[in-house]
């Protein structure tokens, strides 16, 4: 919505060890898409946040990132990061709805679509 990129991922190559692990989120200018090559000269608002489990899919609107995250054996849920405030704004556990996990989420239609590892497809309502 604001021509931005926003990424995410962890200081470690691994989602599930928490030990002097981060999680990492920054954004750039959409880039430019020449022949397939796609360079990012700049990042903005690099900052980190304590360990995310399993960060899962996520889709960014309005300067928020809105990131799912968990697996069946442990938690699972919502998290909003403000990446322009570099700040988490919402934490929503799933765990109320069951044993699942999340894998991505979408804005479609005014809401936010979850789908889960089995293929189901939830709207969320707040």
């Amino acid at each position: 919505d604001n021509n931005k990129l926003v990424m995410f991922g962890y200081q470690k190559a691994s989602w599930s060890d928490s030990v002097d692990n981060m999680s990492v989120i920054c954004s750039c200018s959409l880039p430019s898409v020449k022949e397939g090559d796609i360079s990012i000269n700049k990042v903005d608002n690099l900052f980190y946040i304590p360990f995310i489990y399993a960060e899962q899919g996520a889709f960014a609107r309005f300067g928020k990132l809105y990131l799912s995250f968990g697996h069946t054996i442990s938690i699972a849920g919502m998290v909003v990061i403000d990446y322009v405030k570099k700040n988490v704004d919402t934490f929503v556990d799933f765990g109320v709805m069951g044993n699942w996990e999340p894998e991505a989420f979408c804005h479609y239609k005014g809401n936010i679509l979850v789908t889960s590892q089995s293929g189901v497809i939830y709207k969320l309502s707040f």
